[in-house]
């Protein structure tokens, strides 16, 4: 069980890291934009 829960857990953390770092960027970026052109 550990074994298959490792397997599992690495990729779907790099995903998850991977989605929320892609979230952020565009959250920051489109703050960045409106501060911008406000």
């Amino acid at each position: 069980m550990s074994e298959r829960n490792s397997g599992r857990k690495k990729p779907n953390n790099l995903r998850t890291g991977l989605i929320l770092a892609a979230l952020a960027a565009f959250f920051f970026l489109s703050v960045f934009a409106k501060r911008l052109w406000l």
